[in-house]
């Protein structure tokens, strides 16, 4: 079987997102006290699309005693993220929300919480949809800044996305 070769530049984009990905993770391990997991091959069903879905990072947020209090779904992207990024997000989000309300024996969790993380930023459209459905948006450059409407103190208080 023949192996594909990636060429300079998807390596390179490939690596700087692992790389951004991993800032992820240890800033919501370490800031928030998730239990985070980057993921390169995660993929949810939905309910009525063949397609699944990826996941770039899960995190679960639990009580003291255990109990899971907040699915977090967050995506990571090197670009700008524009308004339809944002429309196939929520809706990927609600296909596997569907799925587990109806067969929750099939699919074992759904995100509580949507974020969306970018190194470049959001646009404008963007923005303004993701303050609709309460989607956290953050740009990672060498901090991470919380965008749009929902920041820091809401994301600590584990407010629920409404998509």
């Amino acid at each position: 079987m023949a192996v594909k070769k990636w060429s300079k530049k998807g390596k390179k984009v490939y690596n700087s997102n692992s790389n951004l990905e991993n800032r992820v993770v240890n800033w919501l391990n370490s800031q928030f006290h998730y239990n985070c997991k980057k993921y390169e091959s995660l993929t949810l069903p939905g309910i009525t699309v063949k397609k699944e879905y990826k996941v770039d990072i899960h995190g679960l947020y639990k009580t003291f005693l255990g109990k899971v209090k907040a699915d977090l779904w967050v995506e990571c992207k090197e670009y700008q993220i524009k308004r339809s990024n944002v429309a196939v997000f929520i809706e990927s989000a609600r296909e596997v929300r569907n799925l587990y309300k109806k067969y929750g024996d099939v699919q074992k969790w759904y995100a509580d919480i949507l974020m969306l993380v970018s190194n470049i930023g959001f646009e404008m459209g963007a923005i303004r949809l993701v303050d609709i459905h309460n989607i956290y948006c953050v740009k990672a450059n060498s901090s991470f800044n919380f965008v749009g409407k929902h920041d820091r103190s809401s994301f600590e208080y584990r407010r629920v996305s409404d998509y």
